[in-house]
């Protein structure tokens, strides 16, 4: 998903060359285009020629000026003197960036004041430190993690004791040995920010410039830098968003290690939120007692489509390749599938009386590309799996978008990427949480094999990182994956992601929203509507774009409308094929059987920690012997074990 900057823009100004500020200037745009903010690139002005800020065209104004030190060390007195009248006259934020350790403190003293230049201690191991005390101040989430930097000597600063520096980050070995290296300063009223350049941390992070949500190290002052001086006019989300998706539970107490009413005490102790993967094939096939368990407490527990009938990768290639793993799908059954699913869910719902989120998550993996078209012209809101790109096509090479954990590149459908609780570390939750990411994480019943409140530390890790973290259902997120940036205090732009968005005005004033969405079939739009109120709206550059004003304090949902499927016979709900039945009674026996003995629980981590190679009987018996084996093993005298 991409979120360019338009000519209503909020606006960065480069001043000087940009090509000899490299790397910072890389930096630079890959924060901005992330932000939604245009970089305009100026030239210093020369001797005698005062600088002339071109008027912007937009409501937003003014974020930031960036010099480079390399054009502060080479720019006149006078065109600095020029440099700080124009931004002083428009009270525009100054950054000096790519600061090193040579830096001329006199040079930077015209613009900041009196400030020194040092370098920090180049021992083994350097590492960049976020300063944020308060949940309010930008880097929240990042504070007290370590991000490698390279082994260079790094510029820090130091002011006299009555300066008014407020450090922002900090460079060393250790934070409590670290120095700065990225500082503010008020001057008159206005910002003025000093960041100094930082080394990339080696082939080991990975290369020098290229950046994702794994690897941001020396280019993250950058992105903090953009949030501190633009606030609210950077592209942000409507909350802090959570879940914990659970594949594969029918609704039986206990299934396996989950236990419905013990994880409800864990969640309300802990403060997180459930959703059961719910497998279509089970649509009749529940206990009472635990319905009504999750339609008392709806604020902790949901339901969610987990494929259809499960049988493996369901949702796999359309034709077969060589060395696959998995049968072939093709198109028209994982059609049929993206039908029936919906059609067993319902039935569900009516029988029940538990409501479920019209999102799908993929049995194994996610789908090909055109499955995505089928599930949005099916109703479906998202879907959210391992990866976010659909099955056999290629990842987009730009940065901005791996750095976002939603994509809707394909067909305008979010696909959400999650992640397993012990392959998301916390330095990737604090970066998620810092970018603006929803934090989601997946699971089975094994999650619980060391008991049921296995899960709390990673709740209680994003609860700390981040206080203000909103545990929600699949659906509730579908419905704030919208980005939001405010151009004034009655001007907001909205960057739709998904179907629906429910948008708040927290000003005391009505507020006029700007929404767009990016829809490659405009002509499968019936209608759009404000709270059932249908709103005018068009269509340009395969974008949707519509207005609507609320009032003060007000909430409203946004919705847009496809034009509904024609008419087809409807899809039956019954049971069939020997072969998904024998899956089904193969996996109900791993998590209702063998989640019952040490050694039951040895073969289902072996099943999902090989990536769920398949499952047969034969197979199933081999890892048992092979389990059993293993145990033997452990009680032979060391001589005898390989």
């Amino acid at each position: 998903m991409n979120t360019p900057s338009s000519p209503d823009a909020p606006v960065v100004l480069f001043l000087g060359d940009a090509a000899a500020a490299e790397p910072e200037f890389g930096q630079l745009s890959l924060a901005c285009r992330f932000y939604g903010l245009r970089l305009t690139v100026l030239p210093l002005p020369n001797e005698g020629t005062p600088l002339r800020l071109l008027p912007v065209g937009s409501r937003a104004g003014h974020v930031l000026a960036v010099l480079h030190d390399h054009d502060l060390s080479e720019a006149s007195p006078a065109a600095l003197a020029s440099l700080h009248s124009a931004l002083a006259d428009q009270r525009i934020p100054l950054a000096v960036v790519g600061i090193g350790p040579g830096a001329d403190g006199a040079r930077l003293a015209a613009l900041f004041g009196p400030v020194t230049v040092g370098v920090t201690d180049t021992s083994p191991g350097p590492q960049l430190w976020f300063a944020a005390k308060a949940p309010s101040d930008v880097g929240f989430e990042l504070r007290g993690l370590g991000f490698p930097v390279g082994v260079e000597p790094t510029a820090c600063f130091a002011s006299p004791a009555d300066a008014a520096f407020h450090i922002l980050a900090t460079v060393g070995p250790t934070e409590a040995t670290s120095r700065p290296t990225m500082v503010r300063a008020e001057n008159n009223g206005t910002a003025r920010y000093l960041l100094a350049r930082l080394a990339p941390a080696g082939e080991g992070r990975n290369q020098h410039g290229k950046f994702g949500r794994t690897r941001l190290d020396e280019a993250l002052p950058l992105f903090v830098l953009l949030r501190e001086a633009g606030g609210e006019r950077c592209w942000r989300p409507a909350a802090a968003l959570a879940n914990l998706t659970i594949d594969d539970p029918w609704l039986t107490e206990p299934y396996g290690c989950l236990s419905y009413p013990g994880l409800l005490a864990e969640m309300q102790r802990e403060r997180f939120h459930a959703t059961i993967g719910f497998v279509p094939w089970n649509y009749d096939r529940y206990a009472p007692a635990v319905v009504e368990l999750l339609r008392a407490h709806r604020e902790h527990f949901s339901l969610a489509v987990h494929g259809n009938n499960h049988d493996r990768y369901e949702f796999y290639r359309y034709e077969a390749r060589p060395c696959d793993n998995h049968r072939p799908k093709p198109l028209a059954e994982q059609a049929f599938n993206v039908r029936q699913a919906l059609a067993r869910m319902e039935a569900f719902e009516r029988s029940a009386g538990l409501a479920f989120d019209r999102v799908m998550v993929f049995p194994h993996g996610i789908c090909p590309a055109a499955t995505l078209r089928e599930l949005k012209r099916r109703g479906y809101w998202a879907t959210y799996n391992y990866h976010n790109v659909p099955l056999g096509e290629t990842p987009p090479a730009d940065p901005v978008l791996s750095l976002r954990t939603v994509n809707a590149d394909w067909y305008g459908f979010p696909a959400v990427r999650r992640a397993y609780p012990e392959k998301y570390p916390e330095e990737m939750i604090a970066i998620d949480l810092f970018l603006g990411n929803p934090v989601m994480f997946m699971g089975h019943q094994d999650t619980f094999f060391g008991g049921i409140d296995a899960f709390n530390p990673h709740a209680r890790i994003v609860n700390a990182r981040q206080p203000a973290a909103q545990w929600k259902s699949l659906g509730e997120i579908s419905r704030r994956l919208h980005l939001l940036r405010w151009l004034d205090g009655r001007h907001c732009d909205v960057r739709l992601l998904s179907r629906h968005a429910l948008v708040e005005n927290p000003r005391r004033d009505a507020v006029e929203f700007h929404f767009a969405k990016y829809e490659p079939a405009p002509e499968s739009v019936a209608r759009i509507t404000l709270d059932g109120v249908e709103l005018p709206w068009s269509s340009r550059a395969g974008e949707l774009h519509f207005t609507a004003t609320l009032p003060a304090g007000a909430s409203r949902l946004a919705e847009i409308h496809y034009v509904p499927v024609a008419d087809e016979a409807p899809v039956p709900l019954r049971r069939t094929g020997l072969r998904r039945r024998v899956l089904r009674l193969i996996a109900d026996f791993r998590d209702l059987g063998l989640a019952n003995s040490v050694v039951g629980r040895s073969v289902t981590r072996k099943y999902y920690g090989g990536g769920k190679k398949r499952l047969t009987v034969g197979g199933l018996v081999s890892r048992l012997a092979a389990v059993v084996r293993g145990k033997r093993a452990d009680r032979s005298p060391p001589s005898q074990q390989s």
